[in-house]
């Protein structure tokens, strides 16, 4: 969705869990707005794919929401 801008933005967000504590820690992580031009569900999973792998991610290790 456009912002005050007017130029269509992704935020890309990530999210641990640490189950080795007690209680179960979950942080979240705002990495930064992403322009995208192409809101489509395949632009917008590229987009996150490309950044995952830019940032060093294993894909192994995450969960998708």
């Amino acid at each position: 969705m456009p912002d005050t801008s007017h130029q269509d933005q992704i935020s890309f967000i990530i999210q641990s869990v640490d189950i080795s504590t007690t209680p179960i820690n979950v942080t979240k992580y705002f990495l930064k707005f992403i322009k995208e031009d192409d809101t489509s569900g395949k632009g917008i999973f590229e987009v996150t794919i490309d950044e995952i792998k830019c940032i060093g991610l294993d894909m192994d290790n995450l969960k998708g929401q």
